[in-house]
């Protein structure tokens, strides 16, 4: 082949953003692009723009809008597929560091930012969203409503928590009671054994049934001081809150 014209050296030796090597290194370079935009967005956790990230991917992968696992079709034609990876769970662990407890949680807030734009417009965290989501019937139509929801969500949550701390204490000492009762029977029944064992028939308690009683009001008391420890414990937990 003679290369008299420019045009015959184009054939031989195409530019450096020919695609004449076939569509494969576009399709790897726009992978690279989109995982690393994707990360960019959750890059900083203490100012990550989770609504940036999931409107990001839905744009890529609209069918992970819903919940559920996505169609292997879907996934292998996506980014998902692209990057090597058969399941979206797998994605996002691996490629993208998101638990997919996270995912799901955003992925429920970003349903009501959609609904709700002031949402973005006040920066409400997603947990903030579905916790007052979980807490009302309906949910608030603007930022005046949503502060006033909030407000009245944590006065209820409030007046709760002081009726379960009550009930703690309450609780508490009729475990202490019921212990103290148990362990003074129990003695009683130790005092009457040895007056059995040294023939004095008072009582004319068998020996037998006697250590089975006392057996098992040992078992009484050790699990009435395990449930003193466990709700002192929830008991002091509550009222540092």
């Amino acid at each position: 082949m003679k290369l008299t014209n420019p045009d015959d050296w184009k054939e031989v030796f195409p530019p450096a953003n020919d695609n004449t090597f076939g569509p494969e290194q576009d399709i790897e370079n726009d992978t690279d692009k989109i995982n690393a935009k994707l990360k960019m967005f959750i890059g900083i956790t203490q100012s990550s723009d989770w609504i940036g990230f999931v409107e990001e991917m839905l744009h890529h992968c609209p069918f992970v809008r819903e919940r559920g696992r996505p169609c292997t079709e879907n996934v292998k034609n996506s980014i998902i597929g692209r990057s090597g990876y058969k399941t979206f769970t797998g994605y996002l662990r691996n490629e993208l560091k998101v638990k997919p407890a996270t995912w799901e949680a955003w992925r429920k807030a970003f349903l009501l930012v959609e609904n709700f734009s002031y949402l973005r417009e006040i920066g409400a965290t997603s947990s903030s969203i579905n916790n007052l989501n979980n807490s009302v019937e309906n949910f608030p139509i603007n930022a005046t409503k949503w502060l006033n929801a909030n407000k009245e969500v944590k006065s209820k949550k409030s007046v709760s928590d002081k009726q379960e701390k009550a009930q703690l204490v309450n609780m508490l000492e009729n475990v202490k009671n019921h212990y103290f009762e148990v362990a003074k029977e129990r003695n009683e029944l130790v005092q009457k054994l040895s007056k059995s064992k040294s023939r004095n028939l008072i009582y004319r308690l068998s020996l037998s049934e006697a250590k089975k009683t006392i057996k098992k009001l040992n078992n009484q008391v050790e699990i009435y001081k395990n449930n003193s420890e466990i709700y002192k414990k929830k008991y002091y937990e509550a009222i540092k809150n």
